[in-house]
């Protein structure tokens, strides 16, 4: 990484940032800086969009379900998760167009039906209607009571970065709540995370840190943001 031609005698500085502990500065070179270059890193987490030209595409049919006859949802979901993709009609159903590189599973997980419903958490057995796991790991077991809010009293879900940089999921709610000790997240019927909550003040606002890569976290933000219908997915044949 340092030196290409893998002269050893090649140095390195690295200068960490006190504000955030973040790397800031890199010099790299020879002792004597006959021979060095520079990096200053910056603007971390800032949102950037970067569009590669995508040449070969795929094609898939999507059929809607009996419940849904409104395509549009589909193409705000796409578009929130940041799939680069053209839809048309064909016969009652869709043909989508998206790059190669997403295969059949990328796109019937984009397709999922989402939606949210946030769970007090109980803290012995006979006060819970139920018992789930978070992730989905048996070793992970969650006492669920009663049903706080759904999707519907979300205003707004993004994505945001603490100082360590580390993503988190922050739910913006219509209104005020008075909520429990800790809640349970569930996003399409998964739960994802469990939020201790610190104050009895009415909140309007909920961090949640669900154990997932930040691509991960922009589906399910996808999901909460834009819920749908059932939809069949399937390879289109040229």
């Amino acid at each position: 990484f340092l030196a290409p031609e893998r002269r050893k005698e090649m140095i390195g500085v690295l200068r960490i940032s006190t504000d955030d502990f973040l790397p800031s500065y890199i010099w790299a070179g020879l002792p004597d800086s006959s021979v060095y270059w520079t990096a200053r890193i910056f603007d971390y987490n800032s949102a950037k969009e970067i569009t590669p030209p995508v040449r070969e595409r795929n094609k898939f049919l999507v059929i809607a379900g009996p419940a849904a006859d409104d395509y549009r949802p589909l193409g705000r979901r796409l578009k929130l998760v940041g799939v680069d993709h053209r839809m048309r009609m064909i016969g009652t159903g869709r043909l989508l167009s998206i790059p190669v590189h997403y295969t059949l599973e990328d796109i019937a997980e984009m397709v999922r039906p989402g939606g949210l419903t946030a769970y007090a958490v109980s803290s012995d057995a006979e006060n819970a209607r139920s018992t789930r796991y978070l992730m989905d790991d048996p070793k992970r077991p969650v006492l669920l009571s009663e049903v706080l809010f759904t999707e519907r009293d979300v205003a707004d879900a993004n994505i945001r970065f603490d100082r360590r940089s580390t993503p988190y999921l922050s739910l913006k709610l219509r209104q005020r709540h008075a909520l429990p000790h800790t809640i349970a997240l569930e996003v399409d019927s998964m739960l994802v995370a469990t939020v201790t909550i610190d104050t009895l003040a009415k909140l309007s606002r909920i961090d949640a840190y669900p154990d997932m890569s930040y691509h991960e976290m922009e589906i399910l933000r996808a999901y909460i943001k834009q819920p749908l219908d059932i939809y069949e997915v399937r390879l289109q044949a040229e």
